[in-house]
């Protein structure tokens, strides 16, 4: 780079004219290599990992054209402190990697304490010279249309994904937008235990505390949450001697997904215990009748089997859950007597 010159306009051991064209071409030489000051950037090539500037401008290019290399050093030759260089990648298939802080004299400090790399033509790298090494003062480069700027991990400027139209959204916003949130939310709530729920898309309501004991459940019409026991135990009677079709429970409540149920028949041994979730049924039932000792069987399709003798049965399963209570299906298998005594526990 070159020195400006002295001050003085006059040198002595040359005439006016010599003395007046070698002032002004060395000031024609430094307002050259200021920023502007150059039609154009100048090519540099890095060579063992440095480069040596002679303008405000330049282009960098790879040691014999490689894919990448490293630039670890800028020579500071004549350059006075606080000289700005600006230098972008010669050509965007070749890339330049700044090391920070390789060391030694024209090392470069780079914002974010590491490397750069410079990979297309509109990325621009301005340094300042302060000392013996050069410090970023920022990093520009082509970003995506539309979207909100903001300063990366190193401190440099980069596009962000959030949108102008998103950003266009705060538009008006005069207060913590996370506390407006907040204080809509504790408008509605009222007392201690209170829930919020969407009644519908952007509508918040309450949802009072349930009562001691109670749990949350979704309403029978799938769309709403609510409080509930969520169990409900009860009895009926069947004649057995009924012949075979169905018998509808009500006042549960509720609709149930699964049931416990034992039956019987006062001073008979007829008893059964069974399980059903709606879709599968088993039970265990008193076996005396059949084998005249205490012994039980299974049964997997059925929740209620009372048995009077091999080939006099009274049997049952869940048909269906129904919004307030269940139906069963019974089969009678002869000449059935009898009055059975069902309890239950459904579960919501």
């Amino acid at each position: 780079m070159t020195t400006l010159p002295l001050s003085t306009f006059w040198d002595t051991s040359k005439t006016e004219g010599e003395a007046n064209t070698g002032w002004f071409q060395k000031m024609l030489s430094v307002i050259k290599e200021l920023p502007g000051g150059a039609e154009s950037f100048t090519e540099l090539t890095i060579s063992a990992g440095s480069i040596t500037p002679t303008a405000a401008g330049h282009t960098v290019d790879t040691e014999a054209d490689a894919v990448t290399d490293d630039l670890s050093v800028i020579d500071v030759t004549n350059m006075p402190e606080g000289r700005r260089i600006v230098l972008r990648v010669e050509d965007a298939t070749r890339s330049v990697v700044v090391k920070h802080l390789a060391g030694g004299t024209g090392q470069i400090s780079l914002k974010g304490e590491t490397d750069l790399t410079l990979s297309n033509t509109t990325q621009l790298l301005e340094l300042i010279l302060i000392g013996t090494t050069w410090y970023q003062i920022g990093l520009t480069d082509s970003y995506t249309a539309d979207r909100a700027v903001i300063t990366d991990s190193s401190g440099n400027i980069t596009a962000s994904s959030t949108t102008s139209a998103e950003v266009g959204y705060l538009s008006g916003v005069t207060s913590n937008i996370q506390t407006q949130f907040n204080n809509e939310t504790k408008a509605i709530l009222t007392n201690t235990g209170d829930m919020v729920y969407a009644n519908s898309p952007n509508e918040l309501i309450r949802l009072g505390l349930g009562a001691a004991g109670y749990k949350l459940f979704v309403n029978q019409a799938g769309t709403l949450p609510e409080w509930g026991e969520g169990f409900k135990v009860g009895s009926f009677t069947r004649d057995t001697s009924l012949a075979s079709g169905t018998q509808s429970i009500t006042g549960v409540g509720f609709q149930p997904s699964a049931i416990i149920l034992l039956a019987e028949i006062d001073a008979k041994a007829e008893m059964s215990v069974g399980f059903s979730d709606g879709s599968s049924h088993v039970c265990i039932y008193d076996y005396y009748n059949i084998l005249a000792s205490d012994s039980w069987a299974g049964n997997t399709g059925a929740v209620i089997y009372l048995i009077q003798t091999p080939s006099i049965i009274s049997s049952a399963y869940i048909q269906s859950f129904d919004v307030d209570g269940f139906t069963l299906y019974w089969t009678t298998t002869g000449a059935k007597t009898g009055t059975a005594g069902v309890h239950y526990l459904a579960l919501r």
